[in-house]
């Protein structure tokens, strides 16, 4: 289609090109998905994704593409990292038999990261963020963020992530335990079989 054919579109055409390019833009902008665990709170519930301690790191994906910064009162923001938003929240549990966790990431699509760790006190939507630890670069993994938090037994930690200076994209996370072995005790002690053949 030529520039004078298009000059001479009717009001009616051009009207129906407008209505069009503005459904499309509205359309791209439905498609966008907030993430489940934008927040640490939605409403009375926890919406951070919980993450279990293992033994062994196995990093899982997660994006903080289209998240905002978190509207939850009594977060105090990041000491490290240049936060501005798009922040993604998670929950760990210290399992009954460790002292502490270790929460790394690596890069997929995003960069660069930084990572906070908080207790705190009270229900959603009112929770009260104590910040206990704040990384930019520890991880093994460049420009990535790692954190070792020591913690009683029991103790409920929300992590926060974001993108140094906004930077969003998919990104892996795994927590580790310093879990001990089931026959840790004398009374677990695991059982061996003596080959007959060395009798």
């Amino acid at each position: 289609m030529n520039i004078p054919y298009i000059l001479k579109l009717s009001g009616l055409r051009f009207k129906q090109l407008c209505f069009l390019a503005v459904f499309s833009i509205l359309a791209l902008q439905s498609t966008a998905q907030v993430p489940l665990n934008d927040d640490p709170c939605s409403g009375t519930s926890i919406s951070a994704i919980t993450l279990t301690p293992a033994a062994a790191c196995t990093f899982t994906t997660f994006s903080n593409v289209d998240a905002s910064n978190s509207t939850t009162t009594g977060i105090p923001n990041p000491t490290c990292a240049n936060f501005t938003d798009a922040d993604v929240w998670f929950r760990v549990v210290v399992p009954p038999t460790a002292t502490s966790v270790v929460i790394d990431t690596k890069q997929i699509v995003l960069q660069d990261g930084g990572m906070t760790v908080y207790t705190a006190t009270g229900t959603c939507p009112n929770l009260v963020f104590t910040q206990i630890a704040c990384d930019d670069n520890s991880s093994a993994n460049a420009g990535m963020p790692k954190l070792t938090v020591t913690q009683p037994a029991g103790t409920v930690l929300y992590v926060r992530f974001w993108g140094f200076g906004g930077e969003t994209g998919t990104f892996g996370i795994c927590v580790t335990a310093n879990i001990p072995p089931a026959n840790n005790e004398c009374v677990n002690a695991q059982s061996l079989t003596v080959n007959p053949n060395l009798l």
